[in-house]
């Protein structure tokens, strides 16, 4: 491999390797998901070697991430919006039942509008739950403890 292939390789196995943390997935239970070995993914993940552009659909899918994500770590102008509220719109409403600061709540909304997975396997848009609005909201005090 070329140095800048080895370069981009890396790049995108490194995004593979944490969006499958953040999905709380074994390398051998992504390998499941896209037909493939856990050696064939630690390679992957460490860009050791390249795919094929149907095995990063495959991935893309599994992770349940936009395929122009994967290989370039950009998301599609249509997913990007600057107003977090208009992303997940129910922290808001959470936030004024529970009596948030504005900043807790743009900090939850924010964190909760990070996440790369935009559509669900069925094509829905991706929208959180009450359950994971707060979950997020408690790992963000953790952090801050």
């Amino acid at each position: 491999m070329e140095k800048l292939e080895q370069e981009r390789a890396r790049e995108i196995g490194g995004r593979i390797k944490v969006r499958r943390k953040e999905l709380g997935l074994t390398q051998e239970g992504l390998a499941e998901r896209i037909g493939g070995s856990k050696s064939f993914m630690s390679e992957l993940e460490a860009g050791h070697c390249i795919a094929s552009g149907l095995v990063y659909l495959r991935i893309a899918g599994a992770l349940d991430v936009n395929i122009d994500w994967v290989l370039t770590g950009n998301l599609p102008a249509a997913e990007v919006d600057t107003d977090p509220f208009k992303r997940v719109p129910l922290v808001s409403k959470i936030a004024e039942e529970l009596g948030w600061s504005h900043r807790r709540a743009v900090d939850v909304a924010e964190a909760l509008s990070r996440i790369v997975a935009r559509r669900t396997r069925d094509g829905h848009r991706w929208e959180p739950s009450r359950d994971r609005i707060l979950a997020v909201d408690a790992a963000l005090k953790e952090d801050d403890k």
